[in-house]
């Protein structure tokens, strides 16, 4: 079994998909054409004869039926960029090593990965990832633990140790477009009709005020 690390640089350097996973009938998709998300990604250690991804974005680019069609772009440690084209397809299992799962998958599932062994969906929680409260899966390998978007179906963070490597791979959403960023745990529309709502009392009470003010001195 190749590890994550090198599955994550054939994904998104090589364009390799080549991924199994085995998923329920009625399946769901949760993210659309034109959406896209950006991680940062953290290597330590030295993984041998690889040069590590630093930065990777994903833009979808079409979903027809079960299948996901993405473009991918990856910053490398050593500088260079690297473009590819990914496949992801739910009805032959083709899941990108754990980036993507149906969006309506429940705790207590098991997907299995030709490179990364079981993966089984362990718990649900709350958590913030590119400025907003989500609702979020975990999930667990042998070798990594993944937090997907339960909404998306879609990886937001995930931590990989190799300790025959003495090396760890960490990857984490930056920033999206599936989800505004929150302003004080609120939706910005919601937050700006607050603010604005408490500026017109504001204006309510000083004209209150002042018109009180005015009649009095008469």
């Amino acid at each position: 079994m190749r590890l994550i690390v090198v599955a994550i640089i054939c994904i998104f350097v090589l364009g390799i998909a080549e991924s199994a996973a085995v998923v329920s009938a009625g399946i769901s998709i949760g993210v659309k054409k034109g959406d896209w998300i950006e991680y940062n990604v953290v290597a330590t250690g030295n993984f041998p004869g690889e040069s590590n991804a630093q930065l990777a974005r994903l833009e979808i680019v079409d979903v027809q039926g079960d299948i996901i069609l993405i473009n991918s772009t990856t910053m490398l440690t050593n500088g260079s960029y690297v473009y590819a084209n990914v496949i992801v397809n739910f009805d032959t299992g083709n899941l990108e090593e754990g980036f993507f799962v149906p969006s309506n998958v429940s705790v207590g599932g098991v997907f299995y990965d030709s490179l990364v062994g079981n993966i089984t969906v362990s718990g649900m929680e709350q958590n913030t990832y590119a400025g907003a409260l989500r609702t979020v899966l975990t999930g667990i390998s042998s070798e990594s633990t993944f937090v997907w978007d339960k909404a998306k179906g879609i990886l937001v963070e995930a931590h990989s140790t190799y300790p025959e490597y003495n090396f760890t791979y960490d990857t984490i959403v930056d920033k999206t477009n599936m989800w505004t960023p929150q302003i004080l745990g609120l939706e910005p529309v919601t937050f700006y009709i607050l603010i604005g709502a408490a500026a017109l009392a504001i204006v309510v009470v000083v004209a209150g005020v002042l018109i009180w003010h005015k009649r009095k001195s008469q």
